[in-house]
């Protein structure tokens, strides 16, 4: 009840949906979160412009910046979030629940054979995640390893070759709004037999929401790749 404004693609937890909007993260409306007179915003260096952030604090507001790039960095975040506003046993405890479950994870992942992931965030062209992402961190910690972890960007193109040659084990797809070209993705990839997760029937999606926000859903999407990298170490649902 406290929060005053929201960006455009704030969709959780359900009330967040009927918060006054402040733009995308990318485009921020700045009248409109002064307009909106908050105690403090909270940034990220990862999307927020640099220049927004800047003339923000210019005028007077508190901003805080995270810039998470794995689960540990996520719990600290949150945390120092809680502390701020004065939240500080919540924080403690949604992160207490975070870590157990990501135990749980790691101690059924650890001993098995890594499974080789490519995931695919966007079908033309072709674009995976490297190093330095949640994507990847979540892929390891899942036990699995991401073919285009060598990439020199976080999210590079990728050549339909470069897949075929590295003969993903497992491959996911981001959930996309229309059914009918998340359709269309499947059949692209299913006339590619040769490559093992074709073959085995494993071409997965999931929300990216559970991947690529830095908040406590992030070990719903850590457990879900668990499913699809190990299945045999979870039961049946």
């Amino acid at each position: 009840d406290r929060v005053v404004g929201v960006t455009t693609f704030s969709d959780y937890p359900p009330p967040a949906l009927d918060k006054p909007r402040i733009g995308s993260y990318v485009n921020l409306n700045l009248e409109r979160i002064i307009e909106l007179e908050p105690d403090l915003v909270v940034a990220t260096a990862d999307g927020n412009p640099k220049q927004a952030i800047e003339r923000l604090r210019r005028l007077g507001v508190v901003v805080f910046v995270i810039n998470p790039r794995s689960l540990a960095e996520i719990f600290a975040s949150i945390l120092r979030i809680g502390r701020i506003t004065g939240a500080a046993r919540q924080a403690e405890a949604i992160v207490s629940r975070m870590k157990q479950r990501r135990r749980r994870i790691q101690e059924l992942t650890d001993r098995q054979q890594k499974v080789k992931v490519f995931v695919q965030i966007q079908p033309s062209p072709l674009v995976t995640v490297g190093r330095e992402t949640f994507w990847d961190h979540l892929i390891t910690l899942a036990g699995g390893e991401n073919i285009a972890r060598d990439a020199a960007l976080r999210y590079p193109r990728y050549s339909l070759e470069a897949v075929i040659g590295k003969k993903p084990q497992v491959i996911i797809l981001t959930s996309m709004r229309e059914e009918k070209a998340l359709a269309r993705s499947f059949d692209r990839w299913r006339k590619w037999r040769c490559i093992p997760a074709v073959r085995d029937k494993k071409i997965y999606t999931i929300n990216p929401d559970l991947v690529n926000r830095p908040g406590p859903r992030i070990v719903q999407g850590l457990e879900k790749l668990a499913r699809f990298l190990h299945p045999q170490l979870f039961p049946a649902q």
